[in-house]
């Protein structure tokens, strides 16, 4: 038994990409990643995998070390991260004109605005109820601190690229 690869090949001819009057047509052509045209090419969604970065890895440990060792910074920490002190993305303006996404290099889109938004939101209240329900349970500060960030791991990991979580 042989191992074969089956691939499929785009073609986007010079006729797809003329202008056509049609906004909407047009809006839906245009977009801004290698993962989003494939996305629609295909009427599949791509998921980029998302590897947290080594310095976000390294404050996540640095943070866990400290709350460890004493239940105070724990508690801030909980409050901290488990009532949502961190709501924007991860930007990058060295450029004059273009914002991107520091830690993929990515042009942030106003997409993107939107997607991290949603997502924001639905983030905060899911934090916002998980802290105060554990806080009201007496559950211990650095347990806490783990249930946020086991929430924050949960994410999808689109939000998680974009905020360098």
């Amino acid at each position: 038994m042989s191992n074969m690869t089956t691939s499929t090949a785009v073609i986007i001819s010079n006729e797809m990409l003329r202008p056509t009057g049609d906004k909407k047509a047009e809006e839906s052509r245009q977009a801004t990643s290698f993962a989003e045209i494939l996305s629609n090419a295909t009427n599949k969604t791509v998921e980029i995998p998302y590897v947290r970065s080594a310095k976000a890895t390294e404050l996540r440990a640095w943070i866990m070390d400290d709350a460890t060792r004493d239940p105070e910074r724990a508690a801030m920490w909980a409050q901290a991260y488990g009532c949502d002190s961190l709501d924007g993305p991860l930007i990058d303006l060295s450029e004059e004109t273009i914002i991107k996404l520091s830690a993929t290099g990515e042009v942030y889109t106003k997409k993107m605005q939107e997607y991290y938004e949603q997502v924001r939101q639905e983030k905060h209240g899911g934090l916002s109820q998980l802290y105060k329900s554990e806080i009201a349970k007496g559950t211990a500060a650095i347990d806490v601190l783990n249930k946020v960030f086991a929430y924050y791991d949960a994410l999808p990991n689109e939000f998680k690229r974009m905020a360098d979580l």
